[in-house]
């Protein structure tokens, strides 16, 4: 059974956050690939242990439909500090 399983969750925040913090360092381009890379390496057989092995014992994963909340709220972050 996948961890998150919605759209947008209690992370989605965070996701926000970490693309007005982007913004500053990547282009556009630049912050997708990262983050799409990110989101693809957590969910592997490596990455669900590595999330294990600094405390979070049950995570299992996301959903996709979890992976594509998570860019697109880095996305909408990226968007909102692109206007500042």
């Amino acid at each position: 059974m996948k961890q998150n399983v919605s759209i947008f969750d209690k992370w989605s925040l965070m996701h926000i956050a970490s693309g007005l913090v982007a913004k500053k360092y990547f282009t556009p381009t630049q912050w997708l690939a990262l983050h799409t890379l990110h989101e693809l390496a957590e969910n592997t057989k490596q990455g669900k242990q590595f999330w294990r092995s600094i405390g979070w014992i049950r995570y299992e994963g996301d959903s996709l439909a979890n992976i594509t909340g998570d860019t697109l709220a880095t996305m909408a972050g990226y968007l909102i500090g692109a206007k500042k």
